[in-house]
């Protein structure tokens, strides 16, 4: 849906600007919103566009920081509208047109503990999916131990990252909640390309948490993520943020959880294992007790060396 910003700057001037695709918000003269606020800082921070008509606000480690509707932000943040922005003595209305689809049924019920809301009806528009999901490891304590200027640094770098490498691999991010990623790939009947794909966003997603290791010293330790993967039909388009939901995604975020007490780093329902190429070195299947379910999942794990060493001998053949 459109969106756009509407600027109060401190000599009280009214500027309304289209948001774009990235937005960078400081005193730098390149900025799309060039501020004149001696309490901004060159590159203050950014709105990007993820996923269909979705726009995140991040801090790129300004020393005075961005404040959503009063509180300041220290990972991504979801833009909706009628939020407000604030920047030193700068307000920026942040405006999305949302039209609620009258023709709603086919009730699901809450996708993952982690979404503070249940949606009761969705639109008909199912859809065949691969859903991968992902977040690191201990990152809340981590978090309180960290200078907020260093957080919102390392947020921004893993947020921008971690986008670019779902959409190089022919992916799309459904959302990011705080340090967790959602990311899904429509498929067709054996589309063996999209799974290696989403095996191979895993594997980049994993060395992208361990450089932040190197490239943040102050975190003080190794970064670990697990990684969740399952195949089936979603409902697209839910919502004011646009998103799937459904039993896939669902089952998707308790194959995350279940890595840690599998001392595993990636854990894949059968509907995803199943159609995946004979040489992938998995291991053997077990069952699994997840909440929720009734009946037991029938699950098997990978671990990103061993992906590794799968992904450099077949990286041509699935032209990766």
């Amino acid at each position: 849906m459109p969106a756009l910003i509407k600027i109060l700057h401190k000599n009280n001037r009214v500027e309304e600007i289209d948001c774009l695709n990235i937005m960078t918000l400081g005193r730098d003269k390149s900025s799309t919103v060039h501020l004149k606020d001696p309490m901004a800082s060159r590159n203050h921070g950014v709105i990007r566009a993820v996923g269909k008509d979705q726009y995140y606000l991040l801090d790129t480690g300004s020393r005075n920081g961005i404040y959503l509707n009063n509180r300041r932000i220290s990972a991504p943040m979801l833009l909706k509208d009628g939020d407000n922005l604030t920047i030193g003595d700068t307000i920026i209305n942040f405006n999305q047109e949302y039209i609620e689809n009258a023709s709603l049924e086919d009730t699901l019920e809450n996708t993952a503990p982690d979404f503070a809301e249940t949606m009761h009806y969705v639109k008909a528009d199912i859809r065949a999916v691969i859903v991968l999901v992902s977040d690191i490891r201990g990152f809340t304590s981590i978090s309180e131990s960290l200078p907020i200027e260093s957080l919102t640094k390392l947020m921004s770098f893993w947020f921008q990252e971690v986008q670019n490498l779902v959409e190089d691999n022919n992916g799309i991010v459904d959302k990011f909640i705080g340090d967790c990623v959602l990311a899904k790939w429509e498929v067709e009947k054996d589309d063996k390309q999209s799974l290696v794909q989403a095996l191979n966003t895993a594997l980049n997603l994993h060395k992208i948490t361990d450089r932040l290791g190197k490239k943040f010293p102050e975190i003080g330790r190794p970064l670990q993520i697990g990684v969740g993967l399952n195949k089936g039909d979603a409902a697209f388009g839910i919502g004011a943020e646009n998103t799937i939901m459904g039993d896939v995604v669902n089952t998707a975020f308790r194959l995350e959880t279940a890595s840690k007490q599998l001392e595993s780093d990636i854990v894949m329902n059968s509907s995803f294992y199943n159609d995946l190429p004979s040489n992938v070195p998995i291991s053997e299947t077990q069952e699994l007790e997840v909440k929720g379910k009734t009946e037991l999942l029938k699950v098997t794990t990978l671990g990103f060396d061993d992906l590794a060493e799968f992904i450099q001998q077949n990286a041509e053949v699935y032209n990766l």
